[in-house]
């Protein structure tokens, strides 16, 4: 792979189950409240991080980090009140973590870090 960066390290894939199913009111209220989660993992020690949707992506030095990343995701979807939120769906995270090797790439498009390989692959396939 000409012209991508080789890394070791650890990656963090996750989803939310059953986010296809919320509504229009129920999406705004899950972004209103994900807004306070993505300041947070923001704090986090990451090589890099993306979402998109209900999707995470966020590649780590270590696996020590990774972990605590998946805590607090773990830790936001216990803890937020999600039927004060009337939020009936969507109320639980599925997380893969692969330590591995994978590719770093500039993304033409949007300026910003891709992390692309087999194993991100595999990773994606590791959520229960």
């Amino acid at each position: 792979m000409d012209n991508y960066n080789k890394i070791m390290g650890c990656v963090l894939i996750a989803d939310v189950v059953g986010f296809s199913e919320l509504n229009d009111n129920e999406l705004s209220q899950f972004f209103n409240t994900k807004d306070v989660l993505d300041e947070e993992l923001c704090k986090q020690k990451s090589i890099l991080q993306n979402t998109w949707g209900d999707a995470v992506i966020a590649v780590f030095q270590n696996t020590t980090d990774a972990i605590d990343y998946a805590i607090n995701l773990r830790n936001f979807f216990v803890n937020t009140d999600w039927d004060k939120l009337d939020i009936k769906s969507a109320t639980s995270i599925r997380v893969g973590i692969h330590a591995a090797m994978f590719y770093l790439k500039k993304n033409k498009i949007t300026g910003k870090d891709d992390v692309v390989g087999t194993q991100i692959n595999k990773t994606a396939r590791l959520e229960p």
